[in-house]
């Protein structure tokens, strides 16, 4: 892993960002592959943000040490969590079409293909980057954003099949970005539902209320961010699980 530094780290920081951009260029000249977040920037919305300069800078560094015969290609990758943060919740990794660094240049120069002027490689880059991302996760635009997902969440048809839900969550968004006089949200969120029922799921919830509530104590005391909660569940429920299995022996 190497940092790549961003304006808000500090001014005199962004020096050091054309060293890793070297680094990164001669990992790929040497035939490694590398896995950036472009958007450099997270939060829980179901949402493509904008995609920022360091991934393309990177691509074309490699590709103008080599004389532009690296052959190197962009991956367009999707992350579509189900609830991100929800410990356990479901997934979706989705790999979409390469993009050609050299094939986007030549474009460029020769405007083929009725492709949009852009001003420079870098920007033909991101463009074409966001365009092979859409398709693969789950766009809701900015306005009415709650209420879109309220709606979403109201009429989603639940599917065992990821690749299926998000399909069919694209096909709803993109009915109520046409439409959007279909909104409807409901006046409240129904109440989850637990098998207070079941002896085996009861007897786990007792058993385990010393470290779940440990866990919740911890959370909302320390956690800003709810896209961090099931990391840590998950990384301290791995030690204060078996070290309360070790004080019941």
């Amino acid at each position: 892993i190497l940092p790549v530094y961003r304006f808000r780290d500090g001014f005199s920081t962004l020096r050091k960002n054309d060293e890793v951009i070297e680094s990164y260029a001669r990992l790929l000249m040497e035939g490694e592959a590398i896995l950036i977040f472009a958007e450099g920037n997270h939060d829980d919305h179901w949402r493509l943000r904008t995609l920022q300069k360091g991934f393309a800078r990177i691509a074309i560094a490699a590709e103008e040490k080599s004389g532009y015969t690296l052959g190197l290609n962009i991956v367009p990758v999707g992350v579509q969590y189900e609830t991100p943060s929800e410990y356990r919740s479901r997934v979706l990794v989705s790999f979409g079409a390469p993009i050609s660094v050299h094939k986007c240049k030549t474009d460029l120069e020769s405007n083929k293909e009725g492709d949009p002027v852009f001003k420079d490689l870098t920007e033909a880059l991101i463009t074409k980057t966001s365009a092979g991302l859409r398709p693969l996760i789950l766009h809701v635009e900015h306005h009415e954003y709650e209420n879109k997902v309220k709606h979403l969440l109201h009429h989603r048809a639940e599917k065992k099949d990821l690749v299926e839900q998000l399909k069919t969550d694209q096909e709803l968004i993109d009915r109520l970005e046409a439409s959007p006089d279909q909104l409807d949200v409901p006046d409240n969120t129904p109440e989850e539902t637990r098998p207070w029922w079941n002896p085996i799921y009861l007897y786990g919830t007792i058993n385990h209320l010393l470290p779940w509530a440990i866990i919740q104590w911890f959370i909302k005391a320390k956690v800003r961010d709810h896209q961090f909660i099931p990391s840590l569940q998950y990384a301290l429920g791995i030690v204060l699980v078996p070290l309360t299995y070790v004080l019941q022996t």
